[in-house]
């Protein structure tokens, strides 16, 4: 079942007024799952415990003016590039490209113009019980080479939820989507995620100067806080969890388990998540080569979510787990990481599948 319903108005520096709205596919067990298409965004997810109870266990927001002001890509498509790049620039085809440096030096998540902060059009599909949001972005909007049509499809399923990101180019250009959903098992988010338990199917991670760039190879993850290969709380690391250090932000090499040359549709086991007290299990899959795992240690519950409730904010520190797949860290300045580049006209395919169950 498919519900569409309104969820605000946007105003432009222009004045100019968009109406935005929440898609809501369902099935008969009462999972349920919200998009928004103001940056193809999921707002809800709904996803029963041990008892069977239903609880959304995603982090979101009950009206459209605070994700307007929210900076922490809550549930959103991130793009056309997203993490970071060094500087914002690349090259391509010998010519240099400078993008908006939008946290500190670097170029994160698409720029202050991400499509993130974009109203997609959007068909809904009730055979298939799923939404398909789409998008054109220009040169001249966000300052990536060439234009690129964008297209996101959401089906709910049985075992969970199955995303589609797909585009293709004009010309040479680049796209590394990404779903910032933050995940907690718990279904309050009053709670923090440190009592999760965390698996990653991935021997190497991506290590980082202090601007969180890569230094442009993989280590083991072996012997470090990093070692996610055997399942093992969020909060076993005191020094992770430091002031200093604020929580995980590190992309995880996923390509090793599928081969170097591995460029298909098929989806491979990234990681499982585990929430004790509620038995609630996410699987998360894709035919993407990288993971980047954030506890959300930036946080702050600085918004309030109702003008009318300000005791009601927005999520504070640990209180959810992004889990992104995507193409590593600043790859489009690392020719020794997976290409991130398309030919013109070439399709872009990045597939995440979202398996829930409880154990």
């Amino acid at each position: 079942m498919i519900t569409v319903s309104p969820f605000g108005q946007i105003n432009d520096a222009a004045g100019k007024s968009t109406s935005t709205h929440l898609i809501t596919l369902q099935l008969a067990s009462g999972v349920a799952v919200s998009l928004c298409d103001y940056g193809a965004r999921v707002q809800s997810f709904s996803s029963p415990d041990k008892a069977g109870v239903l609880q959304n266990i995603v982090l979101g927001y009950p009206n459209i003016e605070t994700y307007v002001q929210d900076t922490s890509y809550q549930g959103a498509t991130c793009g056309r590039v997203a993490n970071r790049i060094a500087d914002g620039r690349f090259e391509l085809n010998g010519k240099n490209i400078q993008l908006e440096q939008n946290e500190g030096l670097n170029h994160l998540h698409g720029g202050y113009c991400g499509v993130d902060k974009a109203v997609w059009a959007f068909e809904t599909d009730e055979g298939a019980n799923s939404v398909t949001f789409k998008l054109l972005c220009t040169e001249e909007h966000d300052g990536y080479p060439g234009n690129a049509t964008l297209c996101v499809t959401y089906t709910l399923l049985t075992t969970g939820l199955r995303i589609e990101m797909k585009g293709k180019v004009d010309q040479g250009s680049v796209l590394n989507l990404v779903n910032h959903a933050y995940f907690n098992l718990s279904g309050d988010r009053s709670n923090t995620i440190l009592d999760h338990e965390l698996q990653v199917f991935a021997s190497k991670f991506t290590p980082t100067d202090i601007n969180n760039i890569p230094l442009g190879h993989c280590e083991s993850v072996e012997n470090t806080e990093f070692d996610f290969r055997k399942s093992r709380g969020l909060d076993s690391s005191d020094e992770v969890f430091s002031e200093e250090h604020r929580g995980y932000d590190t992309n995880f090499c996923i390509q090793q388990l599928k081969g170097e040359n591995s460029n298909g549709n098929e989806v491979y086991p990234c990681a499982v998540l585990r929430h004790p007290e509620s038995n609630r299990v996410l699987s998360v899959f894709s035919n993407m080569p990288g993971l980047q795992v954030y506890t959300g240690g930036y946080l702050d519950g600085a918004l309030p979510i109702d003008e009318f409730d300000t005791q009601e904010e927005s999520p504070l520190r640990y209180s959810g787990v992004a889990l992104e797949t995507q193409h590593y860290p600043n790859s489009v300045n690392q020719p020794n990481f997976p290409s991130p580049f398309l030919k013109a006209n070439e399709e872009y395919c990045h597939i995440v599948e979202w398996r829930m169950d409880v154990y």
